[in-house]
């Protein structure tokens, strides 16, 4: 049981600990606008890039 509870601690704390990085890089980027604007990861999860957009690649391998 307390294996289960250190696990469930661990994995809240690492994705609070990344909600901070988050915010620390918005604020970062708001304070220094001459290094361009904050641009949010994006991505559906199949590997998709600038070239080629998710919805193309997701019809692709659907069909």
């Amino acid at each position: 049981m307390i294996r289960f509870l250190i696990a469930t601690t661990l994995i809240f704390a690492i994705a609070l600990a990344w909600i901070g990085v988050q915010y620390v890089t918005r604020w970062y980027a708001r304070r220094h606008p001459e290094f361009g604007p904050w641009r949010e990861p994006r991505g559906c999860g199949l590997g998709c890039t600038c070239d080629e957009p998710c919805e193309e690649r997701r019809n692709r391998t659907d069909a």
